[in-house]
């Protein structure tokens, strides 16, 4: 079970920062698996689901049932779940909206199921002999460009609405957390 502080709306985190959750479930074990096997990072830091945050309330993220609206305050409450926002370094000047309404009009884009085994292979203790064109052409040859994941679509949003210069969108949830367009998470 986490501990965590409930966030305050305009205090602690505001519309179009991402947030970053890990869920005590079986899909995020195997996501952290292969994000964090060097085993290095402590399990406050590790993160396996990112979203775009809308409001006080709402959130907007793809899930296994697309991308869809998400109950911030149903992520709050859950004692499962532990939750931090991130900001992107240009979100004051830039402002929200170019994330907010480019994500809301993807409502109901199906999710890639696909593209996690891609990920698993080039994650994998084989994945340490690939270089890294091979990795890329192998993500290519999993990725559905019709379907998406969290970290993809994210990485994709800030790409376009101008906040991100790195046109590699095919990223799992801790490399939006890293990215050199993301302010420092502070702990």
């Amino acid at each position: 079970m986490f501990v965590q502080i409930n966030p305050e709306y305009g205090v602690n985190y505001k519309s179009g920062q991402i947030y970053c959750t890990y869920r005590e479930t079986a899909l995020s074990a195997g996501i952290s698996w292969f994000e964090y096997k060097d085993g290095k990072t402590p399990e406050f830091e590790k993160v396996t689901h990112v979203g775009i945050c809308i409001s006080a309330t709402i959130g907007i993220s793809a899930q296994p049932q697309g991308i869809d609206f998400e109950n911030l305050t149903a992520i709050f409450q859950d004692p499962h779940t532990r939750i931090f926002f991130v900001e992107p370094k240009l979100l004051d000047s830039l402002g929200p909206w170019p994330l907010i309404g480019s994500m809301i009009s993807r409502v109901g884009e199906k999710y890639d199921y696909k593209i996690f085994a891609g990920f698993a292979l080039v994650n994998s203790w084989l994945g340490k002999f690939l270089s890294a064109a091979r990795k890329e052409k192998i993500l290519q040859w999993f990725d559905d460009k019709n379907k998406v994941v969290c970290s993809q679509v994210v990485a994709q949003e800030l790409l376009k609405g101008g906040y991100c210069k790195d046109p590699n969108t095919k990223k799992m949830p801790r490399d939006v957390v890293e990215c050199e367009c993301i302010k420092p998470w502070k702990k």
